[in-house]
C-alpha cells in the first residue's frame, strides 16, 4: 500500500472504473438473459453465471481497496475480515464449479448431439447450479466456522485482502484441523473438477478429430469457455499489508 500511496488518486479512479464497468456490463448481460424467454436455455443461462460471479469477484476487492486509497487507511475490522475472506474464496471456488458445468454440457451437445435436449434440460442446469453451488457454500461455510472460533495473536496481514490461510496463521492455538479440512477437501474438490473438465474437452477433441468438416466449428465452440475459464483463473495480486483493527 505505500508504494501505491503517490498514485492513490489514479489507483483509485482505476478501481472506480474497473468495478463500475464490470458490475454495469454483468447487469446488462443478465438482464438480457432473464427478460429474452428465447434465451431461457442452459447455455445461456450457463454463460450468465460467470457473469454474476465476476461481480462477487471484483465486489470482494475493490471497493475495501479504493477506501483506503482514498482514506490512507489499511484497517479492516475482524468481522470484515472475515467476509472479505469467505467472498475471495468462493469466487475461484465457484467460478471452478461453473465452468465444470459448462464442461459437461458442451461435452453433451457434441458427443450427444441427438441426445442433447433431453441430457440437458432448463430444469437439469437449474439442479446442477444449485446443488453444486449449496454444496460450495456449506463447506466454505463450515471452514470459515473453523477459523472465527480461533483467538488471534496478531493483527498484521501481508496482503491487500483476507483469506482463509491468512485467518489460519493469525490464530494463537493449534490448527491443524483447519489444514486437513482445506487440504482433503478443497484440493481433492478442485481436482475432481479439473478432472471432469480435461476428460469432457479430452472426449470433445477426439470428436473433433473424427469429423474434420465440424472440426472448426467444434473448435471455436470448445475454446471460447476455456478461454473465458482462463481469464477468470490468471487473477495476480499485490501483497501489502492489513491492520485488523477490533470491531465486529
Amino acid at each position: 500500500m505505500v508504494e501505491m500511496e503517490h498514485s492513490r488518486y489514479f489507483y483509485s479512479v482505476l478501481c472506480i472504473l474497473t468495478h463500475s464497468i464490470t458490475v454495469l456490463s454483468s447487469l446488462v448481460i443478465s438482464g438480457v438473459i432473464w427478460s429474452e424467454e428465447t434465451l431461457h436455455e442452459p447455455m445461456y443461462i450457463l454463460f450468465m453465471l460467470p457473469v454474476l460471479n465476476g461481480v462477487l469477484g471484483s465486489s470482494s476487492i475493490l471497493p475495501k481497496l479504493t477506501s483506503d486509497l482514498l482514506t490512507s487507511s489499511n484497517r479492516i475490522t475482524r468481522t470484515g475480515c472475515f467476509i472479505q475472506a469467505f467472498c475471495v474464496v468462493a469466487f475461484p471456488v465457484f467460478e471452478i464449479t461453473i465452468f465444470t458445468i459448462m464442461a459437461y454440457d458442451t461435452y453433451l451437445a457434441i458427443c450427444h448431439p441427438l441426445q442433447y435436449a433431453n441430457l440437458m434440460t432448463k430444469v437439469t442446469v437449474i439442479k446442477l447450479i444449485i446443488g453444486s453451488l449449496t454444496y460450495n457454500l456449506v463447506t466454505l461455510l463450515i471452514s470459515l466456522f473453523l477459523s472465527a472460533r480461533f483467538p488471534f495473536c496478531g493483527n498484521k496481514i501481508s496482503g491487500i485482502l483476507c483469506d482463509s490461510m491468512v485467518l489460519i496463521r493469525l490464530s494463537c492455538v493449534d490448527n491443524s484441523v483447519n489444514n486437513v479440512y482445506g487440504t482433503v477437501l478443497f484440493s481433492g474438490y478442485i481436482v475432481f473438477c479439473i478432472v471432469l473438465i480435461f476428460h469432457s474437452y479430452l472426449r470433445i477433441s477426439l470428436i473433433c478429430l473424427d469429423c474434420p468438416s465440424s472440426s472448426t466449428q467444434s473448435a471455436s465452440y470448445v475454446s471460447d469457455p476455456l478461454n473465458e475459464f482462463f481469464q477468470y483463473s490468471l487473477l495476480a495480486f499485490y501483497l501489502p499489508s492489513y491492520d485488523t483493527g477490533s470491531g465486529t
